[in-house]
């Protein structure tokens, strides 16, 4: 019975600990540019910004199993990844980015939680809730 518990744990959290893990690798790395064109490689990177965090959100649901606990969790990993890039040289913390992280989060949360009964089946299954 233990084994089929730590499963179920490793289930629910591992998608969470990949999208935790991509974030704080690609934000280790050097900053890249998408675009020498400096309006593309802005949107570039806060579209990037709004699908991880959309991501990390979804993640988050499934884990902890809650949207409020998930909204909070999604918002403070966005509010240390910018104080992680402060040691990351090329790299540089940015509210900007954190209010793109949280707005990414609130609107995901709006959105799923005015229609999660109007949801696929197959993503109402991958929250289960």
């Amino acid at each position: 019975m233990k084994f089929n518990k730590m499963l179920i744990k490793i289930e629910r959290y591992l998608p969470l600990a990949l999208m935790c893990i991509f974030i704080f690798v690609q934000s280790s790395r050097k900053a890249v540019v998408v675009s020498y064109d400096g309006n593309t490689n802005f949107l570039a990177h806060k579209l990037a910004h709004v699908i991880v965090y959309l991501l990390l959100f979804l993640t988050s649901v499934r884990a902890f199993k809650d949207f409020k606990t998930a909204l909070v969790f999604t918002i403070l990993y966005g509010i240390s990844d910018e104080v992680h890039q402060m040691f990351v040289q090329t790299r540089t913390a940015s509210i900007r980015d954190v209010i793109v992280d949280s707005g990414s989060a609130l609107v995901t949360y709006f959105l799923v939680t005015k229609y999660f009964k109007k949801l696929p089946i197959i993503l109402r299954k991958f929250f289960d809730l």
